[in-house]
Protein backbone atom coordinates (compact mmCIF):
# COMPACT_ATOMS: atom_id res chain seq x y z
CA UNK A 1 0.00 0.00 0.00
CA UNK A 2 2.68 2.56 0.91
CA UNK A 3 4.65 1.58 -2.34
CA UNK A 4 1.74 2.30 -4.58
CA UNK A 5 0.96 5.86 -2.46
CA UNK A 6 4.29 6.76 -2.94
CA UNK A 7 4.22 5.88 -6.79
CA UNK A 8 1.37 7.67 -7.54
CA UNK A 9 2.78 10.82 -5.75
CA UNK A 10 5.98 10.67 -7.44
CA UNK A 11 3.58 10.74 -10.81
CA UNK A 12 1.83 13.51 -9.51
CA UNK A 13 5.09 15.50 -8.74
CA UNK A 14 7.79 14.58 -11.48
CA UNK A 15 6.02 16.99 -13.90
CA UNK A 16 6.40 19.76 -11.61
CA UNK A 17 9.91 18.54 -10.44
CA UNK A 18 10.73 18.78 -13.97
CA UNK A 19 9.41 22.00 -14.16
CA UNK A 20 10.63 23.38 -10.87
CA UNK A 21 13.39 25.83 -12.57
CA UNK A 22 11.72 26.65 -15.68
CA UNK A 23 10.74 30.36 -15.92
CA UNK A 24 6.93 32.19 -16.20
CA UNK A 25 7.32 31.82 -20.21
CA UNK A 26 8.35 28.42 -19.91
CA UNK A 27 11.97 29.39 -20.11
CA UNK A 28 15.36 28.67 -18.52
CA UNK A 29 16.06 30.83 -16.43
CA UNK A 30 19.81 32.77 -15.52
CA UNK A 31 20.60 34.83 -12.65
CA UNK A 32 23.33 37.69 -11.62
CA UNK A 33 25.60 36.77 -9.11
CA UNK A 34 23.66 38.30 -6.06
CA UNK A 35 20.23 36.77 -7.32
CA UNK A 36 18.82 40.21 -7.33
CA UNK A 37 17.44 40.14 -10.89
CA UNK A 38 16.81 36.83 -13.09
CA UNK A 39 16.78 36.71 -17.15
CA UNK A 40 14.68 33.83 -18.86
CA UNK A 41 15.58 32.57 -22.81
CA UNK A 42 13.08 31.63 -24.62
CA UNK A 43 13.78 30.16 -27.77
CA UNK A 44 11.64 28.99 -30.63
CA UNK A 45 13.41 26.71 -32.58
CA UNK A 46 11.31 26.46 -35.58
CA UNK A 47 12.02 30.62 -36.86
CA UNK A 48 15.43 30.88 -34.50
CA UNK A 49 13.54 33.62 -32.58
CA UNK A 50 15.23 34.28 -29.17
CA UNK A 51 13.45 36.23 -26.40
CA UNK A 52 15.07 37.31 -22.99
CA UNK A 53 12.90 38.67 -20.29
CA UNK A 54 14.37 40.39 -17.41
CA UNK A 55 12.45 39.18 -13.74
CA UNK A 56 13.11 40.28 -10.56
CA UNK A 57 14.77 38.18 -7.96
CA UNK A 58 12.12 35.65 -7.59
CA UNK A 59 12.08 35.19 -11.19
CA UNK A 60 8.40 35.79 -11.62
CA UNK A 61 7.63 39.34 -12.62
CA UNK A 62 9.23 41.28 -15.92
CA UNK A 63 11.26 44.62 -14.73
CA UNK A 64 11.84 47.09 -17.31
CA UNK A 65 15.06 48.42 -18.11
CA UNK A 66 16.59 51.53 -20.34
CA UNK A 67 19.12 49.68 -21.42
CA UNK A 68 18.42 49.02 -25.32
CA UNK A 69 20.70 45.55 -25.76
CA UNK A 70 22.07 42.97 -24.00
CA UNK A 71 25.14 41.06 -25.11
CA UNK A 72 25.01 37.46 -25.36
CA UNK A 73 27.77 34.92 -25.85
CA UNK A 74 26.71 31.92 -27.51
CA UNK A 75 29.06 28.91 -27.62
CA UNK A 76 30.03 28.82 -31.35
CA UNK A 77 28.69 31.98 -32.79
CA UNK A 78 31.08 34.72 -33.01
CA UNK A 79 30.80 37.77 -32.11
CA UNK A 80 28.56 38.17 -29.52
CA UNK A 81 24.62 38.76 -30.23
CA UNK A 82 23.24 41.81 -29.38
CA UNK A 83 19.38 41.14 -28.70
CA UNK A 84 17.43 44.62 -29.04
CA UNK A 85 14.35 46.12 -26.78
CA UNK A 86 10.84 45.02 -27.67
CA UNK A 87 8.05 46.54 -26.72
CA UNK A 88 9.79 49.80 -25.28
CA UNK A 89 7.13 51.87 -23.04
CA UNK A 90 8.77 55.11 -21.30
CA UNK A 91 12.16 54.26 -22.61
CA UNK A 92 12.01 51.17 -21.16
CA UNK A 93 11.66 47.58 -21.99
CA UNK A 94 11.69 44.41 -20.50
CA UNK A 95 11.54 41.95 -23.25
CA UNK A 96 14.99 42.05 -25.87
CA UNK A 97 14.81 39.81 -29.05
CA UNK A 98 16.95 38.53 -31.57
CA UNK A 99 16.94 35.44 -34.62
CA UNK A 100 19.61 33.72 -35.24
CA UNK A 101 19.94 30.08 -36.88
CA UNK A 102 22.03 28.75 -33.60
CA UNK A 103 19.01 29.29 -31.80
CA UNK A 104 17.03 26.78 -34.49
CA UNK A 105 19.79 23.60 -32.96
CA UNK A 106 19.95 22.10 -29.43
CA UNK A 107 21.54 24.84 -27.08
CA UNK A 108 22.40 23.70 -23.36
CA UNK A 109 21.86 26.76 -20.84
CA UNK A 110 25.50 26.81 -20.21
CA UNK A 111 26.08 27.41 -24.10
CA UNK A 112 24.53 30.81 -22.90
CA UNK A 113 26.09 33.80 -20.80
CA UNK A 114 24.34 36.92 -20.72
CA UNK A 115 25.79 40.65 -19.84
CA UNK A 116 22.97 42.79 -19.12
CA UNK A 117 23.80 46.32 -17.97
CA UNK A 118 20.72 46.44 -15.04
CA UNK A 119 21.39 50.59 -14.34
CA UNK A 120 22.62 53.29 -16.92
CA UNK A 121 26.12 53.72 -16.00
CA UNK A 122 26.98 51.08 -14.01
CA UNK A 123 28.79 47.88 -15.45
CA UNK A 124 27.22 45.01 -17.27
CA UNK A 125 26.32 41.99 -14.97
CA UNK A 126 26.85 38.56 -15.92
CA UNK A 127 24.30 36.38 -15.73
CA UNK A 128 25.07 32.19 -15.87
CA UNK A 129 22.15 29.60 -15.89
CA UNK A 130 20.16 29.35 -12.62
CA UNK A 131 20.82 25.44 -12.81
CA UNK A 132 23.14 23.29 -14.18
CA UNK A 133 22.26 21.49 -17.49
CA UNK A 134 19.48 18.99 -18.10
Amino acid sequence: MLHTTLSLTLLTLFPLLMQAHDGPHGGELYCDGKHSHHAELCVDAKTGKATIYILDKKGKNEVPLTTKTISVKVKNVEPALEFKADKTKDGKSSQYVFTHPRFMSKLKPSDVKMEIVLVEGKPAVVFDPEHDDD
